[in-house]
């Protein structure tokens, strides 16, 4: 046997899992052994079948497992998103609009807004991802948007500049009493709040006298901003929560968002050094001018997106979009963005960390995070913020 046909024997023995969708194919393949028999031998036809249909069907090899391949090619979006039209909402399985209406009725009846008479009724598309959006306004200017496929976001939310300006009672409370209030008002609307585990009681406070840290349990307001979230051993699912916003004597909550995007269960095959290797090798691609400073790595749970492909595969136009002005630099016509599928999972976070201006002097990110599927070893998006954001948490 050769290399590839030694790897395979062993990495493709019995005592491994087979993605099912290829046992038939692999199967059929190797019904007519007798006639294959008679040029290869046996072995090397299935070894060779099984590497196939890897570099055909879809499916990383990773370690002593095979996996589905998560990355496919994103779709290309230039300049501004338009409206979807009645063939993507027949594709899409997307509720009509007079479905829509009706959710809507029903959204504002249970958060006590029944008597609110719908003003405007639009879908919208994401340029990033493939979701789709019920948006509408109300007379009195209550705005519901919502998951035009199925329940997966709903958010409702009211100017609370104008209910202020109204002579409303307003009572001053402490982050105890905040997460206590915000639990009734979720309990009130039906939402379970049992599976999450992490709560963010953040005041909203009219000075610059709030500090984070001791004075935090001391400060009272009667703005408050409650969170839920769902926190797994790698992370916080940024997109499985529930964000509320309220003043407290009144009660009354101003905006309202449930997301719920759970997290895929994949397992933590690629290590460390290995997402570091795969990270180098495609900023190496990119042949930009400077040079990389340091390198920070960590596991985490993120969204798959689009960033990171437009980056590699023109870094030019992606420096231009970032750091350029529209109608100097670019087109808004000429945006671009690709569009992707939007599973959450587990990710190693390989940030990129340089000199904020290149040799020839032009800005480029100090910071630039790449995150690559823990399982599959696949690039799966990027983000110039997330380390940015993440230095932010520590201070």
């Amino acid at each position: 046997m050769d290399d590839l046909e030694k790897k395979l024997y062993h990495d493709l023995s019995s005592g491994i899992d087979v993605p099912d969708k290829i046992k038939t194919i692999i199967e059929e393949s190797l019904k007519d052994t007798n006639i294959k028999k008679k040029k290869y031998p046996f072995l090397k036809v299935a070894l060779a079948t099984c590497a196939c249909l890897i570099l055909t069907v879809g499916i990383v090899y990773a370690g002593t497992k095979v996996y589905d391949a998560i990355w496919k090619e994103p779709e290309k979006v230039v300049g501004p998103e338009d409206n979807v039209n009645e063939k993507d909402i027949m594709n899409n399985n997307t509720m009509t609009e007079e479905e829509g209406r009706e959710k809507a009725k029903k959204i504002l009846k249970d958060f006590g807004y029944e008597n609110e008479i719908i003003k405007s009724i639009n879908i919208e598309t994401n340029a990033q991802n493939y979701d789709i959006i019920w948006k509408c306004e109300t007379q009195n200017n209550i705005f519901v948007e919502f998951d035009a496929k199925g329940d997966e976001y709903l958010a409702i939310s009211y100017d609370e500049r104008k209910i202020l300006s109204e002579n409303i009672p307003k009572k001053q409370i402490d982050k105890k009493e905040a997460e206590t209030l915000a639990r009734r008002i979720c309990e009130k609307y039906g939402y379970e709040l049992n599976k999450y585990n992490k709560v963010y009681t953040i005041p909203y406070v009219d000075n610059n006298s709030f500090k984070w840290g001791d004075d935090e349990k001391e400060t009272k307001a009667y703005q408050w901003n409650v969170i839920f979230s769902k926190t797994y051993e790698n992370g916080i699912n940024s997109f499985e929560n529930i964000r509320i916003s309220f003043i407290a004597g009144a009660e009354v909550v101003y905006y309202f968002m449930y997301e719920n995007a759970n997290i895929d269960d994949n397992p933590i095959v690629i290590e460390e050094e290995e997402a570091k290797k795969i990270v180098l090798e495609a900023e190496q691609k990119i042949q930009s001018d400077y040079e990389i400073e340091n390198i920070h790595v960590n596991l985490d749970i993120a969204q798959m997106n689009g960033d990171a492909y437009l980056r590699m595969e023109d870094y030019n136009l992606y420096s231009k979009q970032y750091y350029g002005n529209i109608r100097e630099d670019f087109k808004d016509e000429e945006y671009t963005r690709y569009r992707t599928d939007n599973p959450v999972r587990k990710v190693w976070m390989v940030t990129i960390e340089c000199d904020e201006v290149s040799k020839n002097g032009e800005p480029i990110d100090k910071y630039y995070t790449y995150q690559v599927d823990a399982t599959t070893g696949e690039i799966t998006g990027g983000s110039h913020i997330y380390y940015l954001l993440k230095l932010q948490d520590k201070l």
